[in-house]
């Protein structure tokens, strides 16, 4: 039967081929169609093209080649051994460690063989268990063997037969392993067997898209076609009817040359040399073909000889176009539509001037992925906006491309989910990152082999599958994490795990440690309480969790399950090496009591059972040593998915691979930085294959090229290509892959831009930002890249003026909700860094360099806690008798130290007698305050100031952050100071914080009882803050909350540093006077315009110095990454001129705003004038 070819550049033309096929096709209506595909995606796409050309699509199945060659001959194409026929690939790796095992002792191999021995570590016992390096060699050699058989049979006939010397070690465990059966004769036998119909189905196979088939397919293809009664019908995307097997094509392409180009060429080759002649006519005509045509050209050759070694009967279909592409965008001027005609024509088209508004093909070099991907979402909506009268663009309608999926698929789903999201699909993820039973197992099993930490149990926690199992949801397993830190879990299980990391035994910051912490909190209310257990020598003290109470019982419950079922099985896996369906049970066991699966989840659970059993090698009388069995699972768990999610109607995001020439509208390739693309080929110096390819052998790199040309034969209306153009720390220019040197070279040939020292390439080329609401976001080289919806906007520097809000190009979030309670820890926060508060809470991203990871590592230091520490103890020693402090200050010690807060073994004393220094400072510091006062300690009260918005009002609620004292003297009314001590050396931080504090509880008195004042000292000076009236206060107070607000709206101008610093300085010059607030700030500003200009400059330059640091200091505002995301040092210049408008952009007016009264009440009180200066601030009235 012949054997029928259909070639075109567009693959809907293809489609319709084939579905005119079905739709005419005389077949029994009850048997099934095969049509081979190459990815699933292409699977979905069809089946849309069947449904949409003929109303349904039953009936047909889509095998991948060896599937459907397999099932059409009736044979499998495994490997024969003397054992019978290799199943598997799990069969052929444990017979290839068998054949290993058995050759190590041959002496003539033991040059070659002492290296394999010396790199997997083994020795010459037979019955050692199998590690990670012997599994691993032993996968790659069953892989090489495979190939070798399928490829190459000759090769490994003369292994058998000893007829290959230079074989060495691999030629010997090929024999070993093939014994007396002869690959090749097996080979030949079997194809005489097809030839003679036996064995072999009767049917149609149509094979779809596959320009990329090996040798090897297409020879059995090949032989199928010669059976009576079987059809193969190929289908290939092909970018040019122009054949390397065409010798008439060559030819002709080679007179239609001009003169010129014919006499340079005519003594280099001849009309008969067909591959030498249309290399060289490409090479001269188009670059495409030349650097991306080898993979088509190899494959006609191949496709050639096999029909003519055959015999076989062909049937050719030219579906090609003439001059004009009916089936896509009509203007024939773009730079895409050129490009496919040249392709089509196998000759560079005369070049045409670029028009203006021409973005069918865009080049866009980034600063790093992440900005890679959000200029993408910038540019996808952009396309989705602009639909030129068209039918709109679906997110169905994008593809976007990739070569390194595992670093871009999270990007891109992150990025594209931020509001308004856009809806996408992620292919060829690893199965741990689609499937949670994996990652779970993953998880557990990096446990077992490294160490417990609190980080990776969270991670294991946060899981939704061991949530279902447990009854926890993502607010429990939040607030686990949160009790399990404070309590002091760091990492191991109990003491005798660490002993096994070796490590000291120590039973503090363990999981054990944490555990108990919080199992006596829920039933001891007393947090000041320790129980001893354990030798009297080497006691254990046990403190309970202050914060775990009755009502956190269930929850506390529910961490010990999940821990303790962790525990059990990590000891389980930790036991030793074992058979591989001892492991595998051991998987599936813990898998079994660690998740749950849920009502939509079946075939997740199926997925991975099903890959954790087909990885394992068949080695029934070895034994796996654990560290094979996670590398296994690793390796089978990061492999990609292969494509396996249909099309649907969100973008899809897939990996670069061959065979997927699905037509998209816009196809974007993402990620193309020069090493990346294309990807290099991994050799393996031991393998026969090495360094020498045939016909029909594809190689990594020639691959990724040929993928080039089906990007661009598969757009429709766009193509984007983004790549790392710059360094995104140091901002050095990056080159882009090679391939895309060759596109861009593609298109300054086809097409010109409007003045001559600009190319093509260049006008098309919009460099991003660092950030992605910079000014100049969207700049090409000559001209601004300026489309009628922003893509990002300006960052405004004005807050006072509502028209200067944010262009509407940044991608907030949802309006933000606003609290009806504010504490003052977050108010302050929020003042001192607006961009910090809008990049997290607005606008959804969650920079690397502003989180906060769990910490694994227990304290060598008491740290923050030093002072939290020194300050309880201070407050309790005001209060305890003379007699009873040293006890007191034992009980605090031990509380200390069974609370994981202290240093282990000696160094805890030291760090103790620290606090108890600091504890004294303390007290003495406050004794200097109130040497002449009467205190009322009794109506002490350690208040946390809470802001609620309700109704205008301010309140309290208790905690432990500032002490209030009620003093008095002898003939003088009562006055009410607050009194706080800080730990931290002081800084406007810790004032703007105490301010904010002062204004609540100033705020919140009621008719004459008022607060006068707040002192605040640390241990080596003391600061006064004056208290404003109630009404005051109120106000301040609402001016707060009015910032705080906008700074969830928009870029403001307030920075932890240069916004102090500009206010301290204007006031230094023009002191703060009463009045209203603003009236006040415009006086300053007014008083400021007719400064000296050497004054002017001179603060300019120290707060440019607060901005963009010095050499001498580290602290400055742009050593913040949420600053320097907002804001770089433009922005500065612009704002800050040493000429011009006065204070154009609003930063002196923001930073008076939040810093004017705070700065103006508070002044430093030395320590020999404390005592009066307290005395005459309350015999003031």
């Amino acid at each position: 039967m012949p054997l029928v070819i259909y070639r075109s550049h567009r693959t809907e033309r293809l489609a319709r081929a084939l579905s005119r096929h079905l739709s005419t096709s005389t077949i029994d209506p009850f048997d099934t169609l095969r049509v081979v595909v190459g990815s699933r995606g292409m699977e979905q796409w069809l089946r849309q093209q069947f449904a949409s050309h003929n109303g349904i699509c039953a009936q047909v199945r889509f095998p991948f080649p060896r599937q459907a060659i397999d099932e059409a001959i009736g044979l499998s194409d495994a490997l024969y051994g003397p054992e019978g026929v290799v199943r598997d690939q799990r069969h052929l790796i444990g017979l290839v460690i068998k054949a290993m095992r058995q050759i190590r002792d041959k002496a003539e191999l033991q040059q070659g063989l002492s290296l394999v021995n010396s790199y997997i570590g083994q020795s010459t016992d037979a019955s050692e268990p199998v590690n990670a390096l012997e599994l691993t060699l032993a996968t790659e050699i069953a892989e090489e063997l495979d190939a070798l058989i399928r490829k190459r049979p000759d090769v490994a006939s003369a292994f058998v037969h000893s007829e290959y010397p230079e074989g060495g070690w691999f030629g010997a465990l090929t024999r070993e392993l093939l014994g007396d059966i002869d690959p090749w004769q097996v080979r030949l036998q079997r194809w005489q067997q097809i030839c003679c119909g036996e064995s072999c189905q009767r049917g149609h196979l149509h094979v779809f898209g596959l320009s990329a088939l090996g040798g090897d397919d297409l020879t059995q293809l090949g032989m199928l076609a010669k059976m009576p009664d079987f059809v193969v019908s190929l289908y290939l995307l092909q970018p040019s009817p122009m054949s390397t097997a065409d010798e008439a094509t060559a030819a002709g392409v080679f007179h239609s040359l001009s003169k010129e180009l014919r006499k340079g060429l005519v003594n280099a080759i001849t009309i008969s040399d067909q591959e030498a002649a249309l290399a060289l006519v490409h090479e001269q005509n188009h670059p495409l073909l030349a650097g991306f045509g080898r993979l088509n050209a190899d494959s006609e050759r191949l496709l050639g000889g096999i029909v003519e070694a055959l015999e076989l009967e062909v049937y050719e279909h030219e579906l090609f176009d003439g001059a004009g592409h009916t089936d896509i965008d009509d203007r024939s001027q773009s730079v895409l539509s050129r490009l496919q005609q040249g392709l089509l024509q196998a000759s560079q088209l005369p070049s045409l001037p670029l028009m203006d508004d021409d973005r069918s093909v865009t080049f866009h070099p980034c600063f790093g992925p992440t900005r890679q991907v959000e200029m993408l979402r910038d540019l996808i909506e952009h396309a989705f906006a602009s639909h030129d009268g068209g039918s709109p663009l679906m997110p169905r309608d994008v593809l976007v491309m990739t070569p390194d999926i595992p670093t871009f698929g999270p990007l891109v789903e992150a990025v594209f989910s931020r509001h308004p999201a856009i809806a996408v699909q992620v292919s060829d993820l690893a199965l741990q990152a689609n499937n949670p039973f994996a990652r779970a197992l993953s998880t557990l099993l990096s446990i077992a082999n490294d160490r417990m930490t609190l980080s990776i149990a969270m991670e294991l926690m946060e899981i939704s599958v061991v949530q279902a199992q447990f009854g926890l949801n993502d607010q429990e397993v939040q607030r686990a994490a949160d009790l399990l830190t404070d309590a002091g879990a760091r990492w191991g299980f109990d003491a005798d795990d660490r002993t096994r990391a070796g490590q000291p035994s120590q039973h503090q910051h363990t999981i054990d440690f944490a555990l108990e912490r919080l199992v006596l909190g829920s039933m001891c209310s007393d947090e000041m309480h320790v129980i001893t257990s354990g030798h009297p020598t080497t006691p254990h003290l046990h403190a309970p969790m202050a914060r775990s109470g009755l009502e956190e019982g269930p929850l506390i419950g529910k961490i010990v399950r999940v821990l303790e079922t962790i525990r059990w099985h990590v000891a389980e896996i930790r036991k030793g090496p074992r058979p591989a369906q001892q492991w595998l049970s051991l998987c599936l066991n813990a898998l079994d009591e660690l998740t749950a699966v849920g009502d939509r989840q079946g075939w997740l659970w199926t997925q991975t059972v099903d890959a954790i059993e087909g990885m394992l090698p068949e080695i029934d009388d070895v034994e796996l040593s654990f560290d094979a069995l996670q590398q296994t699972i690793k390796t089978q768990f990061d492999r990609g998915s292969g494509g396996g999610r249909p099309i649907a109607g969100a973008v899809t995001l897939c990996a670069m691979e061959p065979m997927r020439s699905v037509p998209f509208r816009v196809i974007a390739l993402l990620g193309m930085d020069d090493g990346a693309f294309p990807r290099a080929h991994i050799g393996r110096a031991w393998s026969p294959m090495e360094g020498s390819t045939r016909l029909g052998e594809h190689q990594r790199r020639d691959v990724d090229l040929h993928l080039m040309i089906e990007a661009v034969l598969s757009a429709r209306q766009r193509l984007m290509v983004l790549w790392s153009g710059h360094d995104p720390q140091t901002g050095t220019e990056l080159p882009p892959a090679s391939p895309i040197n060759v596109l861009r070279e593609a298109v300054d040939n086809a097409m010109h831009a409007d003045t001559e020292h600009i190319s093509a390439s260049d006008a098309l080329s919009f460099a991003s930002t660092l950030h992605p609401w910079a000014k100049d976001n969207h700049t090409s080289i000559g001209r601004q890249y300026r489309p009628e919806q922003p893509l990002s906007f300006e960052p405004s520097l004005s807050a006072a003026e509502s028209d200067n809000l944010a262009k509407p190009g940044l991608e907030f979030g949802q309006t933000p909700v606003r609290e009806t309670q504010i504490d003052t820890q977050s108010l302050a926060k929020v003042l001192q860094n607006g961009a910090r508060a809008l990049l997290r809470n607005r606008v959804g991203i969650r920079d690397p360099w502003l989180q906060t990871g769990r910490e694994d590592r227990e304290p060598f230091s008491l740290g923050s806690q030093h002072d939290s520490l020194a300050i309880e103890l201070a407050e309790q020693l005001l209060v305890a008798p003379a007699t009873d402090q040293q006890a007191l200050i034992q009980h605090h010690f031990d509380v200390a130290n069974a609370s994981g807060y202290l240093p282990h073994g000696a160094a805890a004393q030291s760090a103790w007698q620290q606090v108890t220094n600091s504890a004294a400072q303390f007290i003495e510091a406050r004794d200097k305050v109130f040497a002449d006062c009467h205190v009322t300690s009794e109506s002490a009260v350690r208040s946390r100031v809470q802001v609620s918005r309700r109704q205008g009002q301010f309140g309290m609620i208790t905690s432990r952050e500032t002490r209030l004292d009620q003093c008095s003297m002898s003939g003088s009314q009562t006055k009410t100071i607050l009194w706080r001590v800080i730990g931290k050396k002081w800084s406007d931080r810790a004032l703007g914080r105490c301010w904010l504090d002062l204004l609540v509880f100033a705020a919140s008195r009621r008719g004459d009882d008022r607060i006068d004042g707040l002192l605040v000292s640390d241990a080596k000076s003391t600061i006064w803050l004056k208290a404003p009236t109630q009404a005051k206060a109120s106000e301040l107070l609402e001016n707060a909350l009015e910032i705080y607000d906008l700074c969830h709206d928009k870029p403001v101008a307030l920075f932890p540093v240069a916004s102090s610093t500009l206010a301290r300085k204007l006031i230094e010059v023009h002191p703060w006077t009463t009045g209203p607030v603003e009236s006040v700030i415009d006086g300053i500003i007014e008083s400021w315009a007719t400064e000296p200009d050497w004054r002017r400059r001179k603060l300019i330059r120290d707060i440019r110095t607060a901005f963009v640091g010095n050499s001498r200091s580290s602290f400055f505002d742009l050593a913040e990454a949420s600053v320097r995301r907002c804001f770089d040092l433009e922005d500065f210049d612009r704002a800050l001129p040493e000429s011009g408008p006065i204070d154009p952009q609003g930063w002196m007016r923001m930073a008076l705003r939040v810093w004017g009264e705070a700065i103006n009440a508070g002044s430093k009180v030395s320590s020999k004038n404390l005592q009066g200066f307290v005395k005459a601030s309350m015999e003031a009235t």
